[in-house]
């Protein structure tokens, strides 16, 4: 009968030790663990204490911050879904526009598509530098009011 897994195969380079369930080189009696890698010089082995530790404290003893979308400013969070469902829109109008003209020829509404796409993606860049705009003369105001 025909052995094809090669786990009994006396002329193969490795052969599966029945005893341990290792590989052992044809040549030695030695197993080599099949989950282990050759060599393990200079790989980092943590043990169950190092893995049991607490992270270190934070700094200066203070606790780190926990923001919401409710403590965001409502200009900025309006201004940032705007910038959101404009670059949407610009993308699906471009891909899809573009993709009707170049591979089923449908000129007149692919190019509708893609000249929606550029005007929602004009319209995303002028609301960004306005937005940024707005943000910034907020903060200068706000720091001329607290005298730094």
């Amino acid at each position: 009968m025909d052995d094809r897994d090669g786990d009994n195969d006396p002329n193969s380079d490795a052969a599966l030790d029945p005893d341990t369930d290792n590989y052992r080189d044809s040549g030695t009696d030695e197993g080599v663990d099949a989950d282990k890698p050759d060599s393990v010089e200079g790989s980092v082995q943590l043990s169950d204490e190092d893995s049991e530790r607490e992270p270190p404290a934070d700094r200066d003893g203070m606790e780190e911050a926990e923001y919401t979308a409710a403590d965001a400013d409502p200009v900025v969070r309006t201004g940032f879904w705007r910038l959101v469902l404009a670059v949407d829109v610009a993308l699906l109008g471009l891909v899809i526009g573009l993709l009707l003209v170049g591979f089923q020829g449908r000129v007149e509404l692919g190019g509708a598509l893609t000249t929606l796409g550029v005007a929602a993606l004009g319209y995303a860049v002028y609301r960004y530098r306005r937005l940024r705009q707005l943000v910034t003369a907020e903060g200068s105001e706000s720091g001329a009011e607290t005298g730094e």
